[in-house]
């Protein structure tokens, strides 16, 4: 069982923000201990109270760094060591004079051992590529980064290995004055003449110019989206950021689900919805009053609708932003359809990764979306297939238990994400198989040409969750209908007679590994189930 939940304590805040340098910290004597004004006010019998991580927990840090905050309660500064060797020069102080903030780099795979005076702190760093706790890495998965579009319009570049890595690149757009949208700004060395000026909430006056990194992170595309003049702003960093940036931090989901597997991606979690809300990383409205923006491909649900990856992804993208950054007041996350679970899901299994959620046209989780959808479509089955005459239009809808038809096999039509037999002949609308084009058709499954292709369903996608059938290869599955009683409520309301009511459920069957319809009722699988519980999901 590969996932992992938690409750312990909430990460990734400001508990504390950096102040700026003392004067005299350009001597020798300074840079040891950190800041002059501490030596002056303090005995010299220090006692460290606490030792923790800021950027993410100590347990899962990824990437080789983290930031770290040491707390003392009075006396000389203490050293601090990483595996033995003193790293007490990277850290400046905090807020208040007893508290120390440092981005300690050099971090070994594994465990490492992070010693303040007699405090000692575990920290466990993993890949910047993962895998954290979402299992082990998706087999087939294609790299993207070739053919991923900046926001300049140029490409990401190729990958530099099969862990689809690519080097970091930053781009800036900027807002002209009028306009509604961002424009690139290719010369970094002067303003455009055209570019506006914004407020921020914390009452910052700027520039409206956006600072964009992408870079890879758990395998997937990570985007951020800051306020910063690269002509007049010193370059930021974890302790100076950028002055336009509100300290608020927002995650951005995509939305989707099939097709969701075995690739990279190829779009950030960018999606505008008239009267609904624009969850884009290149937002003019969240940009200019000051919030900054994250996102990774991994979290858009059309390329990856496994949401403990999702949770991963997320997890890792943070980390690396207030690395880059420093740590947000607060952390929320936005998203539709797919980037509501995106954004819920994540939040239940990691409690403390996001202090708020803003989700829209949102569904209870994503096997509530394959369950509903596969009984709703054992009975288009039923009533376009085994017994079409016997019930009519009316009597089909409520037996359905939705308000209409088209609602109905709108419904039935999603489990198509559970089925991976490709061009299935079926009712109109319904579209087994779903695949991106960058995934090629010689590693797809098909039960006859490719039976050990990769399977595209929600649950073969997240195996790792689920688990696998060991005689067949294929994922476990938690959907389960023995003993429903499909039409139960239009019986009760005499809207179908006890005769169709039994009829009905003696025929209605399930379906196969290959989703293929059968007689007998589905039975779930229980370690499926559990693990589907165990996950949050």
């Amino acid at each position: 069982m590969s996932v992992l939940k938690s409750n312990g304590p909430a990460f990734g805040t400001a508990a504390a923000e950096p102040v700026k340098r003392s004067a005299c910290l350009s001597t020798r004597r300074c840079i040891i201990v950190a800041t002059c004004a501490m030596l002056a006010t303090v005995g010299a019998s220090a006692a460290v109270v606490d030792v923790k991580t800021v950027s993410t927990r100590a347990d899962r840090v990824s990437g080789g760094d983290v930031l770290v905050q040491v707390t003392l309660d009075s006396g000389a500064p203490v050293p601090i060591t990483l595996n033995g060797v003193d790293v007490s020069s990277a850290f400046r102080p905090g807020v208040t004079p007893n508290m120390l903030l440092g981005l300690v780099t050099g971090l070994n795979v594994g465990t490492n051992t992070l010693v303040a005076g007699s405090t000692s702190l575990a920290i466990t760093n993993y890949p910047i590529t993962g895998p954290i706790f979402s299992g082990p890495h998706e087999v087939p998965f294609i790299c993207t980064t070739q053919n991923f579009m900046l926001p300049d319009g140029t490409l990401f570049g190729p990958p530099t290995d099969a862990n689809c890595s690519a080097p970091t690149k930053i781009t800036y757009l900027y807002l002209p004055v009028g306009a509604t949208s961002l424009v690139p700004m290719t010369d970094t060395t002067r303003l455009p003449a055209d570019v506006s000026r914004t407020t921020t909430t914390t009452g910052q006056t700027v520039n409206f110019v956006v600072r964009i990194e992408t870079s890879t992170v758990d395998r997937g595309i990570y985007q951020s989206a800051i306020l910063h003049d690269p002509t007049s702003d010193p370059a930021p960093t974890w302790f100076a950021p950028p002055r336009g940036w509100n300290k608020r931090l927002i995650a951005i989901e995509g939305a989707g689900c099939p097709g969701g597997w075995y690739f990279q991606g190829t779009a950030g979690g960018s999606l505008s919805i008239p009267g609904i809300g624009d969850f884009s990383l290149f937002s003019p409205a969240r940009l200019g009053e000051g919030y900054a923006l994250f996102g990774n491909t991994l979290q858009n649900a059309s390329q990856n609708c496994n949401a403990v990856l999702e949770s991963e992804s997320a997890l890792m993208s943070k980390e690396h932003f207030i690395e880059t950054y420093g740590p947000p007041v607060y952390t929320v996350t936005e998203g539709c359809s797919g980037g509501s679970y995106g954004s819920i899901q994540p939040a239940d299994l990691l409690p403390g990764l996001f202090d708020g959620a803003l989700i829209a046209c949102t569904f209870p989780d994503p096997l509530g979306i394959a369950f509903s959808g596969s009984d709703g479509h054992l009975l288009t089955h039923y009533f376009t297939f085994v017994n079409p005459s016997a019930f009519t239009a009316a009597q089909q809808v409520a037996v359905s238990g939705y308000k209409g038809t088209q609602a109905w096999i709108d419904a039935a039509n999603q489990s198509g994400r559970t089925d991976p037999v490709p061009n299935r002949v079926d009712i109109p609308g319904y579209s087994s198989a779903a695949w991106s084009p960058v995934v090629p058709v010689s590693l797809r499954y098909d039960p006859v040409s490719n039976p050990h292709g990769a399977r595209p369903t929600i649950y073969d996608h997240a195996r790792n969750i689920y688990g696998n059938n060991p005689s067949t290869g294929f994922a476990l599955r938690p959907f389960d209908n023995v003993g429903v009683q499909y039409g139960l409520q239009a019986l009760n309301a005499g809207t179908i007679t006890p005769e169709q009511f039994v009829t009905l459920n003696e025929g209605i069957g399930g379906y196969d590994q290959d989703f293929n319809y059968v007689s007998n009722r589905v039975v779930g699988d229980l370690r499926a189930i559990k693990r589907a519980q165990l996950g949050g999901l």
